[in-house]
Order: C-alpha cells, then sequence, then structure tokens
C-alpha cells in the first residue's frame, strides 16, 4: 500500500510520461500540478517533480487548477487536464492569483527544481516555429495512484480565428451614423429603446456596423456590457447637439466619440514608429487572447518564437513574485539592455502595423519614424524582409555592450578620460522644458554637450559631459530631468563607429506596396530601397539630432492627417499633438501603457471610425452571435461538500438492474454519511449507469456550444494538516499551501457582488466572491441551487475559498 504521497513513485511515472512522448523534460513549458493540500502531499510532490524537472532554466510554468477551484472531489484532476488543454489552445500559460512565494517548508524543493508560478496570465511562446507547446498534468489519486500525463498541440486558436473579441471580454463598439445631428440622435433613441428590450449589444454593433459607410456624422459609443453602453448612449443622448453646436470633438472616458467636424477618408494615414526604448515588463501580455492570429504570425515568421520575443525578459520567470521595487529594478536593468530594447520595439512595431492594417483594415498611405524607429518602420513595412532579421547580431556586437552603453569606450577614448571615471560620469542624457532654438543658442559655450533631440516645440533632448549638462539647465533655468536612457546616439561622437552602425542595418530590402516613408536623414521621402543606400541612412541618421516637430510638420504638409503610432507606449502621440496644436489632426496610439491591449485598440477605433475613416468593425466584433437551443448539462459535479462522487456512481451501478426495467426513473446520490464498498459495485451487463442528477439546466447562450459539464454548490478547502481551524484562505483554496503571504486580516463585509460572468479565459477558473457556508448537518441543497446561508459557523477544519477580496492572502499554499 502506497503512503499519500511518495515522491519516487511520482517520479518514475515522470519520468516514463516523458519518455512515452519522446521528449525531455525541457520541452513542457506548462506543468499542472496536483497541489493536494497537505504537508505531506506536496513534499512529495515537489520533490518528486523536482528530481525529473530539476533545477536550471526555470522555464517551466507551475500551476493548479484545483488549488484555484478548491476540492472538487474526482472531478477536480479532469478540471486540471482541461486547463491544460486550454493552454495549449490558446498559447497562454495561467497565473496564479495572489501568488507571492514558496511556504519556507517547500522553498528548498523549489529552488530544486525548473519551476517558475506566473503571477498573472502571459502568452506561451514557442521554443523554435516548427516545434510543438507541451503540457504536463501530475495526478495523485486518493487510493496511492500516482500519474504523470503529457499533452502537446502544433496550433493554437490562431490558427481558427483572427479575431477573438468577444471571447477576450472587449468593449462593444456600437458606430451609429446619419446625414445630420438630428438623424444621430434619434439613431442614439432608437438604440436605447432596442437596449431597454433586452437587445444583445454585440448584434446591435454589427448590425450598425453594416449600415455605417456613407454615412455624414458617426458617433461610437464604448461600452464594456449593456448596462455601460446603455450609460453611453444616455451620455450621447444629452451632449451631441451641444458638441456639434461648439464644432468640437466629443469623447467620454470609455473611449466614446463624435466628431462633428470628421476629418473624413481623404485624409492620408501615417504610420508613426516610437523610438526603441519605450518597451517595458508586461508588454503585450493580453494582445494574443484579442487577436490571437498575431501570435501564429509571429511564430510562423520567427525561427526561435520564444527567444525573438524576449519573453524571459518581458515577463520574469521567477518562484516569488515581483514587489514594486523589484519591478523598477528590472525596467532599469531592461533600459540599459539594447539588444533587448531593439528586439522588442521592432516586434511590436510589426504585431501593431499587422493588427492596423490587416485585422482592423485601416488604409495606410505612408510611415515614419523617430530615431530608431525607422529601422523597425522598414521591417514593420515590408521596406526589409522580415524572414532577415538577425537579432543575434545585436546582441553580439560590442557597439552595445560597451562602445556606445555601459562603460561607453567610445567616449571615453575620443575624450581620454581617466580609466577609473564612474560610468555615470562619463555621459548623461537630460530632457529639457525649452524650445530647441534657446538651447542652441547657449550651446555654443558648451564643447561636450549635444542637442540629440528636439520632441516638440517646447521639448528637447540634451546629451554629454553630465556635468556641462547640468551647467548648461542651470543656465538657461528651464525644467528638467534626467533620462533613463543613456546610450549615445545622435552625436557627432558616433562618427568613429558609423560603419558598425550601417553593418547592423544592413538588410535584404523589399517593397513597400506603394507606402510613402518618410525619413529624418533629409526629411524627405525614401526614394531608393537599395541596400547599401539605406544602410547608409540610418547609421547616418544615428549621428544627427532628430527634429521630430519637422518630421511631423512634413508629413502634415503632404496631406496627412490621422497618425497611428505603432509601437510600445504612447510617446509619439502626445509629440504629434503638441505640435501640430490645432491644426486639422487626429492622433491615436495602439498601446498605452497599463491600458489592457483590447481596450486601448477599442478607443483608436471609435476615433478613426468617427472621424470617417473606413475601420472593419464588424470583422473586429466577429460573427453574429446566434442563439443556440439549451442543452441539459450531461454531467454535474458536487464541489460543496456533498455526497462523495465515486459512492454515488457506485450507489447507482448497484441500482442498475432495477433500472433495465424501469429507465424513466432516476437515481439520486447517495448522502454522504451511507457505506457504499465501491470496489464491490458492478453495473449489470448492458445497463445504462445515469450520471444527469438533476433537471434540464440553461446553457449559456454566449458561447458556440452548450455547456455539457457544470459544478453545482460552493467549492471548499480541506486543511487536514491542521488541528484547528485557521483564518479563511484567499480564493486559491489549496494553492495556498505552496504560498507565503502577508499574516491574514479579517476585512468588514462588502456588499454582495455582481454575477460570474460566463465563460472566463483560461488563465483562470471561475470562484465565486461571496462567502458561503456549507449545508447544515442533514441537509443538501437543491440541484442547480446554492447551499444554504444561515448564521451556524462552518465544521472544524473546512473554510470557505470564494471570499475572493474579503480576506488577505493566504499563509500557506
Amino acid at each position: 500500500m502506497l503512503p499519500e504521497a511518495d515522491a519516487a513513485t511520482l517520479a518514475e511515472a515522470a519520468g516514463q510520461a516523458l519518455a512515452g512522448a519522446g521528449i525531455g523534460p525541457g520541452h513542457v513549458g506548462y506543468l499542472e500540478a496536483h497541489a493536494g493540500g497537505t504537508a505531506a502531499q506536496d513534499a512529495a510532490e515537489l520533490a518528486g517533480l523536482a528530481r525529473v524537472y530539476p533545477a536550471g532554466s526555470r522555464a517551466v510554468a507551475l500551476g493548479s487548477a484545483k488549488a484555484q477551484v478548491g476540492d472538487a472531489q474526482a472531478a477536480s484532476a479532469m478540471a486540471g487536464l482541461l486547463r491544460a488543454v486550454l493552454c495549449l489552445h490558446h498559447g497562454y500559460l495561467p497565473g496564479v492569483p495572489g501568488w507571492r512565494r514558496p511556504d519556507p517548508d517547500l522553498a528548498g524543493h523549489f529552488a530544486d527544481s525548473a519551476f517558475h508560478v506566473p503571477d498573472a496570465s502571459r502568452p506561451w511562446l514557442r521554443g523554435g516555429n516548427d516545434e510543438r507547446r507541451y503540457a504536463a498534468v501530475s495526478v495523485i489519486g486518493s487510493d496511492g495512484a500516482h500519474g504523470h500525463v503529457v499533452l502537446s498541440a502544433e496550433h493554437t486558436r490562431g490558427d481558427l480565428v483572427a479575431s477573438d473579441w468577444r471571447r477576450a471580454g472587449a468593449p462593444v463598439l456600437l458606430a451609429l451614423g446619419a446625414a445630420d445631428v438630428d438623424g444621430l440622435l434619434a439613431e442614439v433613441a432608437g438604440h436605447q429603446e432596442l437596449l431597454e428590450r433586452g437587445a444583445d449589444p454585440y448584434r446591435l454593433a454589427r448590425a450598425a456596423a453594416e449600415r455605417l459607410p456613407g454615412s455624414a456624422l458617426r458617433v461610437v459609443l464604448v461600452g464594456r456590457d449593456a448596462r455601460q453602453l446603455g450609460e453611453q448612449l444616455e451620455l450621447a443622448t444629452r451632449h451631441l447637439a451641444d458638441a456639434y453646436a461648439r464644432g468640437e470633438e466629443w469623447t467620454t472616458p470609455a473611449g466614446s466619440c463624435f466628431a462633428p467636424r470628421p476629418i473624413g477618408p481623404q485624409g492620408k494615414v501615417a504610420l508613426v514608429y516610437p523610438g526603441a526604448f519605450n518597451s517595458y515588463p508586461g508588454l503585450g501580455q493580453d494582445l494574443f487572447r484579442a487577436f490571437p492570429s498575431l501570435l501564429t504570425r509571429f511564430e510562423a515568421e520567427a525561427t526561435d518564437p520564444d527567444r525573438m520575443f524576449r519573453a524571459a525578459q518581458l515577463y520574469p520567470r521567477s518562484q516569488e513574485a515581483l514587489d514594486r521595487r523589484a519591478l523598477m529594478a528590472l525596467e532599469g536593468e531592461l533600459g540599459e539592455d539594447v539588444p533587448f530594447m531593439l528586439a522588442t520595439g521592432t516586434t511590436f512595431a510589426i504585431l501593431y502595423t499587422d493588427l492596423v492594417r490587416e485585422l482592423l483594415g485601416v488604409p495606410a498611405h505612408g510611415a515614419f519614424g523617430y530615431s530608431l524607429g525607422e529601422s523597425s518602420m522598414l521591417f514593420a513595412t515590408g521596406g526589409w524582409l522580415r524572414s532577415a532579421r538577425r537579432d543575434d547580431r545585436i546582441s553580439a556586437t560590442e557597439l552595445f555592450r560597451d562602445r556606445l552603453t555601459g562603460p561607453r569606450r567610445t567616449v571615453r577614448e575620443l575624450w581620454d578620460l581617466p580609466e577609473d571615471t564612474p560610468d555615470a560620469a562619463v555621459w548623461g542624457s537630460f530632457v529639457l522644458l525649452e524650445s530647441a532654438d534657446r538651447i542652441t543658442g547657449a550651446l555654443a559655450r558648451y564643447d561636450r554637450v549635444f542637442l540629440t533631440h528636439v520632441n516638440t516645440p517646447t521639448e528637447a533632448v540634451v546629451a554629454g559631459d553630465p556635468a556641462q549638462c547640468r551647467a548648461l539647465i542651470e543656465e538657461l533655468g528651464c525644467p528638467s530631468a534626467r533620462s533613463p536612457v543613456g546610450s549615445v546616439m545622435h552625436c557627432p561622437v558616433v562618427d568613429g563607429e558609423l560603419a558598425g552602425l550601417a553593418e547592423l542595418n544592413d538588410h535584404p530590402t523589399g517593397s513597400t506596396g506603394g507606402l510613402e516613408l518618410l525619413s529624418a536623414y533629409d526629411y524627405d521621402t525614401v526614394g531608393t530601397l537599395d541596400r547599401a543606400e539605406v544602410a547608409r541612412r540610418i547609421a547616418h541618421t544615428l549621428r544627427g539630432t532628430i527634429d521630430f516637430p519637422r518630421l511631423v510638420r512634413t508629413a502634415h504638409d503632404r496631406g496627412f492627417r490621422y497618425f497611428v503610432e505603432v509601437g510600445p507606449g504612447a510617446t509619439c502621440t502626445r509629440w504629434v499633438r503638441d505640435t501640430l496644436g490645432d491644426a486639422e489632426h487626429v492622433a491615436v496610439a495602439v498601446d498605452r501603457r497599463g491600458v489592457p491591449a483590447a481596450r486601448s485598440v477599442a478607443q483608436l477605433a471609435a476615433r478613426l471610425t468617427a472621424h470617417g475613416l473606413p475601420v472593419d468593425l464588424a470583422g473586429l466584433l466577429g460573427p453574429d452571435p446566434v442563439a443556440r437551443k439549451a442543452r441539459p448539462a450531461l454531467l454535474r459535479v458536487p464541489v460543496g461538500g456533498g455526497a462523495s462522487i465515486p459512492a454515488g456512481v457506485a450507489a447507482r451501478a448497484a441500482a442498475a438492474p432495477a433500472a433495465v426495467s424501469a429507465p424513466a426513473a432516476r437515481t439520486a446520490p447517495a448522502p454522504a454519511s451511507a457505506a457504499v464498498d465501491v470496489k464491490d459495485a458492478r453495473p449489470a451487463p448492458g445497463a445504462a449507469v445515469p450520471l444527469e442528477v438533476t433537471d434540464p439546466m440553461p446553457a449559456d447562450p454566449t458561447l458556440d456550444d452548450a455547456e455539457v459539464i457544470t459544478f453545482d454548490g460552493e467549492p471548499i478547502a480541506f486543511l487536514p494538516w491542521t488541528p484547528e481551524p485557521r483564518q479563511p484562505q484567499q480564493p486559491g483554496g489549496r494553492a495556498a499551501r505552496w504560498s507565503r503571504a502577508r499574516p491574514p486580516v479579517r476585512r468588514p463585509p462588502s456588499p454582495p457582488c455582481p454575477p460570474l460572468r460566463p465563460h472566463p479565459p483560461p488563465s483562470s477558473l471561475p470562484v465565486p466572491r461571496r462567502p458561503h457556508l456549507p449545508p447544515r448537518p442533514g441537509r443538501r441543497a437543491a440541484p442547480g441551487r446554492r447551499a444554504p446561508r444561515g448564521p451556524a459557523a462552518p465544521p472544524p477544519r473546512t473554510w470557505c475559498t470564494s471570499c475572493a477580496g474579503r480576506w488577505s492572502p493566504p499563509t500557506r499554499w
């Protein structure tokens, strides 16, 4: 008889499973753990898994569905298996909400393993574009059985759909159009009434998008759901007429937009590529949920997607969650990592360009970039072949290791600085809120200070000897701040490195498809895509001052009215607005730090559509949701402390002979107290054992397929390792056994939370957010209903895991 858990047996099962799949532990990207919740089981499981997945790369993400939903009895392993399958399907690793660090008793096992614990869901990139994704599921049975299952997938959801807007929980975009403002107000009122009568917001939005072409005036309402959409319609009813009379654009924090003086489709669209130093930790974390086809495209074009995406740096793989201080330190390190910044800047320039042009259907007429953004522009628009990207050359060159960054040996040699000069005293960059003309007038008195960037008419960057830079700032008396980016660029100091810079920008050229590309080389169009000439121009641009306002005005003079920033952050968008002021234009960004990707894209699409630019809103919203006939649940799994599923199945199996002659009768599950010998129960030959124990349950109408498995009751977590009840746990239930966090603090009760949203993303399973009590002895919740509530205290050694937000993080996992 095996003990509760045995490390050697589990390790043997895992080794055999990997061997049977023909892979090694380094191929597995996600491991779904059993996470039983007892000290013996958790220690044995982690010790056994660490033998098979030893420390090294920290490349295996660790999680557990059972740990987050509580004890679902025999369905726990199935929940973990399904989550692993969904992770493979969506190309996402699930997060562990509330994770801080391993419990001290388990920290040694974690240190010996290849595991990291994501605190939030993140993209799962393949190691090679010809490799499959592999996940593993660890199982420990109550009878001592130990198992390990290896799953793999070659394709993801991006092979099936281009956009997954609704499934990603993205907002609805209701675009209404009319010939005049009175007609527009009538449209608003009509859709208000339809919503109040229960119309589906997505169906309304799709129908409206198909009627939109040709409308002179447009308003686009953005809302998460029917309620918020109704609020936006009410705001439009009150404010559109006044906005039209004043001729001022009307917007709301939700992203709704009305343009009383639309620019129209005749204005040209410029794609704007920011500089290389805008990437940040967590960039693009939720992008592929709304646009799964972008993940598929990137992996098809990259020889080693995970490395080229820089996933390990964007989403750190650690066994402890990073606090604010650690995140700030990480961002500082990444800011000095030029290869990382160049690689991620180009990657997201390509992704966002494809999103805007192909998924949103926005017509682009030209493009320009800020500093190293010109390189991103060439890759994203086809000027350089995407297949020719060589990020490894950037990582290998001395230019970005110690010549122009780090110790900055180019500067030390040119200025003959003592070898012991601290790096911080060699070179510094400072942002000044001052005009370029005034700065230029003062520079003649400083031989080691250079005007490197002009961002707006009242903002510029100087760089050089830090002491001289500070003296210049003191003379000008202007507000300033030291820039976190200190690479040596855009000044004559780099003249000795021009050949190396040209070599790094020497790539096979392609075709831009007629796009009008502008360059800071001469503030004119790029006339030729000759390979050597393009490399020379890029290198020369990197030794001269970047005058971004001049570039923006050049584009505006050529008829460009829409400026869409396609790269990390939204700095160029602000600079375009500051430069053009009241001149006719629209400046928007795909990415805004701290804003979910879908929300940022929704606001971009709303503004462009309101101004009359063609945007494929119908394609973005997805196919028209068709109501399907509800089907009954095939299996209802009690998770709230009810009867044992195996015992119930055995009891019904024992009664199966009677069921043959009377098939209409259904047998209820055996009471929890009933003694049933499972091993002796066998169904009669040919007899069907009914698993459905309740009346038909309506299916979720928002899903393509009706639900066939439902969970009945409130999940509870058992803590048999403690003699007395502990403080209630954070949702994560059994997952808390592996974690150490703040001491628990009881919070005052909160008002009831709204119902759970249907069909959650695969990164987490739904956990009710209101504390409930298990049934009182002798009572069982009716099928399809929650357990009764009342003043009775929960039985010893059980605690509800559904009180999210009411309790502090758990003390153990």
